[in-house]
């Protein structure tokens, strides 16, 4: 079967698969890693913040408010997460340009080496990408994320390869331990909140678990969650760690597009489902 009739099956059979109904309560959901990895738009590129769950600190300084909003983590230099707990400790998210993927490089615009940066740290959020500059005004080393799409634009704090580290459960056993729940596989655009302290993600698939075991499929669902407490009810993180090619995250005025990575392993939490 060609590309071309896999895709047209493919779309033809979703056509028979029914919305999922929004339910006000929530369940375990099981999120693979390409979802996870998206989990970082909620936080708005929280460590770039970054994958949307940490933040670039430009974005947490406030130097992007009108357009792009703030951060949670960083409210202002007095009132902050820097050293606070907010994920279980099974929860662990880094960057790092120097391993393989579309957001390598060994040096940032500034000569900054790269190198991993962990913004989560066993749920302990640790701190931010950087430049030189917003590193000075937090005290910090610089962290080499300061990038521009060519020279002839002002470079930008920039995700490079940002994900969730990988546990060592088994993602199969992470499933079977669900009573009643929900399996979200593919992710689409996220919804997130101007501080970025709640989200709601729309995945490709949505898979119904009940005792353990994979039933129906529906379409067009989701998950809905407040950041912190998503993140503090993660209770099994998989060993099946994937990193995905991002090849047009945007940012700036005017706009610049740069490839990065984003990812993780199958992750376990509680969250409202969305649908119609």
């Amino acid at each position: 079967m060609n590309i071309n009739r896999q895709f047209l099956f493919f779309c033809d059979g979703l056509l028979d698969i029914r919305f999922p109904v929004e339910k006000d309560f929530r369940f375990h959901f099981c999120a693979r890693g390409e979802l996870s990895g998206l989990l970082f738009q909620a936080f708005d590129f929280p460590f770039e913040f970054g994958i949307a769950f940490l933040q670039l600190l430009d974005r947490a300084l406030k130097f992007e408010t009108g357009y792009a909003g703030r951060s949670w983590f960083l409210r202002d230099l007095k009132d902050n997460q820097l050293g606070q707990r907010v994920g279980s400790d099974l929860v662990t998210a880094f960057s790092d340009p120097t391993i393989d993927g579309f957001g390598h490089y060994m040096y940032d615009d500034e000569g900054t080496p790269a190198h991993r940066i962990y913004h989560f740290d066993k749920g302990i959020f640790n701190g931010f990408s950087n430049s030189r500059q917003t590193a000075a005004i937090t005290d910090a080393a610089p962290n080499g994320h300061y990038k521009a799409t060519d020279a002839s634009f002002v470079p930008l704090i920039r995700m490079s390869n940002t994900a969730f580290a990988p546990g060592d459960r088994d993602p199969s056993d992470i499933i079977r331990e669900v009573k009643d729940g929900y399996y979200v596989v593919g992710h689409r655009i996220p919804s997130i909140a101007e501080s970025r302290e709640n989200f709601r993600i729309t995945a490709m698939k949505v898979y119904e678990i009940k005792n353990g075991e994979i039933g129906e499929m529906f379409r067009d669902g989701g998950l809905t969650s407040d950041s912190r407490d998503y993140f503090m009810n993660v209770d099994a993180v998989g060993n099946d760690f994937r990193l995905f090619a991002i090849p047009n995250c945007g940012k700036g005025q005017p706009m610049q597009t740069k490839r990065m990575g984003n990812g993780g392993p199958t992750m376990r939490s509680r969250a409202r489902l969305t649908g119609k």
